[in-house]
Parts: C-alpha cells; structure tokens; sequence
C-alpha cells in the first residue's frame, strides 16, 4: 500500500504559517487544470465514495472561479475540500511515472491541511 503522507509537512521548507490563506490558493492550478482534477474526482472516487452533493459543490466552485484572488480568501472550508479534490484526481490521470503520480497527490494534500488550519 503507498503512503501519500510519508512526512507529516512534506513541504515544510516551503509552506508557511505566516503565509496562510492566501499562500495555499497562489499554488492553486490553472482553472483548466483544476477542472481535468475535479472531473477525474467525479469520475473514479465520486461513485465509490460518494461524500459530495455534485451540484452544491459545482455551483460553490464556479463561484471560487469567479471571483478575485482577495475575495477567494474567505472560504477556507471550499479551498481545503478543492484541494483534497485534487489530491484525489491526481491518482486517475496519466502521469510518466508512479513516483509523480505520489509527488503531485503530496503537493496537493499539503495546502489542505494548511488551509483547515487556517480556519481556526
């Protein structure tokens, strides 16, 4: 079994505290690439794991789409569950090799975890 989470802050050196909310979304990827991570979401862990009312959330996402980078700011809620999202996706797409397949689900599941701490 692979183990995503193989250090508690993998990316230590480049996340930081201080950086919050703001630091997580400046990692986010391109709209397009998000909705190729979000539809593999949808595709292969929605139908096992079905935990996501789709159109709540796809209603709630275009809105996060639609607004500014300041205003983004406000839903830390929505930025963790888009990252866990496409931390997930990350498992279902072709990638060269297993080793980057594990590395991208890292990146991705990091600011999630920063952007649940950020709420408190």
């Amino acid at each position: 079994m692979s183990n995503l989470f193989k250090a508690e802050h993998p990316f230590s050196n480049y996340w930081t505290h201080q950086g919050g909310l703001a630091e997580v979304i400046g990692v986010l990827p391109s709209r397009e690439q998000a909705d190729i991570l979000v539809a593999k979401f949808f595709d292969a862990v929605d139908p096992v794991y079905p935990m996501i009312h789709r159109e709540t959330f796809e209603d709630d996402y275009a809105h996060f789409w639609s607004m500014n980078t300041q205003e983004r700011t406000t839903g830390n809620e929505l930025v963790a569950l888009i990252f866990v999202m496409l931390a997930m996706g990350t498992q279902f797409v072709d990638l060269p090799s297993p080793e980057e397949k594990e590395q991208t689900a890292e990146f991705y599941s990091t600011p999630r975890g920063l952007a649940f701490k950020s709420s408190r």
